[in-house]
């Protein structure tokens, strides 16, 4: 027996009928989609991931900031602000990270003389061998 499941779009080739229609027809009249009613006991069934607060999960934070944390913060917009912050919460070694990588990019960025600029990255790199992080 086949078990691949089959749209009404697909049955409408072979019986020369509107998909569209069985499915409309099907949704609205024949099943009482719309006068089910939830039970008692269905919240203890249905499982849900873990909503951060912003109506995300962790593995869709994590997939949405892997470009934000390659831009400037102040380029960011505000749900992309609340996102890093949830995910500085949720990992205060990456926070660490990113400041460290704020930082050198100021010092690259700002127009100084070799000199500030020389004395500027040995001060990173004395906050860099100060860090938490050992990657």
């Amino acid at each position: 027996m086949d078990r691949l499941p089959l749209t009404a779009a697909s049955l409408a080739r072979f019986f020369h009928i509107k998909g569209s229609e069985v499915e409309r027809y099907y949704k609205h009249h024949l099943s009482d989609f719309k006068t089910w009613s939830q039970k008692e006991y269905a919240t203890d069934w249905v499982l849900l991931a873990d909503n951060l607060g912003n109506g995300e999960t962790k593995v869709e934070m994590l997939t949405r900031s892997r470009n934000m944390l390659a831009q400037s913060g102040d380029k960011w917009g505000e749900s992309k602000k609340e996102r890093a912050r949830i995910l500085f919460e949720q990992y205060p070694q990456m926070k660490e990270a990113y400041s460290l990588i704020c930082k050198v990019r100021a010092i690259f960025k700002s127009h100084i003389t070799r000199k500030e600029a020389k004395e500027k990255l040995h001060e990173w790199y004395k906050e860099v061998n100060a860090c938490t992080l050992r990657e």
